[in-house]
Formats: structure tokens, sequence, C-alpha cells
């Protein structure tokens, strides 16, 4: 078993079955190998451009592989700190994309810092009601389909509360990524749940036992060689000693606001 970046010819040998582990995926992933293609290529497309730009590339998509049949992938998003942006960051997703008469609608996720801290540690007079309702607004208009945020503090997440968000997952931090004391970090990472070939079969659960750990590890690497100061993943209460053996530790909670789909479709 070896691992590797995501390829065009895996998005058939397993990748886009494996997506379907995730929590209500398989209801869903609307992508056939045809269409996924189209995606990795918008992918490919923003990380030439951060190239370009002198920036860390944002998407990173690791494969666990036996021969050319994929049994397990995770995905590494890298962006730059809230604390030096109002912005938010928005990732493209496999999940919830579909194509519908020769048009492509990307799924796509609003990553959000947590806003009463941001402001307090920027020490600004700026509104966190007005922050959070333009950051909102920002993610309708890029058509994203969700948006998350951790949250480390009671008081932060009953700010969020307010604005209809719901506590959904266990926020989870790596222990080798700590910024210094007073330091904002300057790149983040975020890893994705681990998505695995749901199989019954004995033999099948076999080989493919041990490749979770082998792309999570690769993210992590990977992490390390781009300079990231913060790394980040959010999981279910039950998946929680996994992480932890990998060295994660809790964080906090992951608040998440569910948005309606963008109309606006991307011309394949």
């Amino acid at each position: 078993m070896r691992v590797t970046e995501l390829r065009q010819p895996d998005l058939g040998n397993g990748f886009l079955e494996s997506l379907k582990s995730l929590s209500r995926a398989k209801k869903v992933m609307h992508l056939a190998p045809g269409d996924a293609k189209w995606i990795l290529r918008i992918m490919r497309r923003e990380n030439n451009r951060a190239t370009r730009q002198r920036l860390a590339k944002p998407y990173h998509i690791f494969v666990a592989k036996d021969g050319q049949d994929v049994g397990a992938t995770t995905t590494l998003f890298v962006h730059e700190s809230w604390y030096l942006s109002n912005g938010i960051f928005t990732e493209i997703k496999f999940i919830h994309s579909k194509v519908k008469e020769w048009k492509m609608n990307l799924g796509k996720v609003a990553h959000l810092g947590d806003i009463p801290v941001m402001i307090q540690k920027r020490k600004s007079r700026a509104s966190p009601c007005r922050v959070l309702e333009a950051a909102i607004d920002e993610a309708l208009q890029d058509g994203c389909y969700k948006t998350i945020v951790d949250c480390e503090s009671r008081e932060s997440q009953e700010f969020f509360i307010a604005f209809c968000f719901v506590e959904k997952e266990v926020a989870m931090r790596h222990k080798d990524f700590k910024t210094k004391r007073g330091k904002f970090p300057k790149l983040i990472g975020h890893i994705e749940d681990v998505a695995r070939i749901r199989t019954k079969r004995k033999n099948e659960e076999k080989r493919w036992k041990g490749s979770g750990r082998l792309v999570v590890q690769a993210a992590i690497d990977r992490a390390k060689e781009i300079g990231c100061e913060e790394l980040v993943l959010e999981c279910e209460e039950n998946l929680v000693p996994y992480y932890e053996s990998l060295g994660f530790e809790r964080r906090g909670v992951e608040m998440r606001l569910d948005l309606e789909i963008g109309k606006e479709p991307i011309k394949t």
C-alpha cells in the first residue's frame, strides 16, 4: 500500500466511492468520474494561482492505494490566518457538487474564525455581529452550502448560537503545531475526516487496514512542510480516540450554519 496525491484516474478507482462513507455523503454524491475531473481541474487551477502569487497551495488530496485501487482519502485545505483578514475562506468539495444540464454547481464550505476572540485579540472596535453578518453574506454570495467555525469557549458558542449556528462535531488541534504565545498563526491547515471504502468482506477490510492513518500522516507531514502553524480537524465524538492516537487533542466544538446552495453554475 502506498500514499499519493489524487490523480484523475483515481476518481473512478475508488475515490468517489470512498467519499460516500462520510456523514450523509451517500445522499448528496451526484458525481460520475467524468464530472469529478472538472472539480479536480478547478482545484489545480487554484493551486497554480496560489503558486504564481507566491502563496501556499490550498488543496492537497491524499489517497491510499493498493495497485490502482483507492481505499482511503483525506484532504488538507490550507489558508491564511483569520486574524490577518476579516473574510472567510471557501473550500471546494467533491461532496455536494453536481452537474445538471452540462453546468456544474460546486459544493463549497465557508471556514470562519472565532469572531469574538479575533476581535478581542486584535483589540478592534468592530462589532462582532456586523463582522459575522458580513461573513455570512459573503458565504451566500459565493454559493456555500454551509459555514463552520471552531469555538473553544462557551461564550463564543452562545454568540454563534444566537445567529442560528448549531453544535455539530468535536473540534481538534494537532499538538505539534503551536504558535508562540501572544502571536497569531499565519498559516492554518484543515484536515478533512478520513473517507474509507466501506465493505463487509473480511479480505477487503484486511486489505485496507491502516490506510486511514497513512493518509492522515501524509497530510500532517505536508502541513509541516508548507509551514502551517496550526492544524485542525472536526470529527464525530466516537472518532476522538482515533485522532488522539495521531497527535490531535480536543480544542472545542464545531459550530455549523447550513446555507442555501448557490444557484450560479459554472460552465464546464
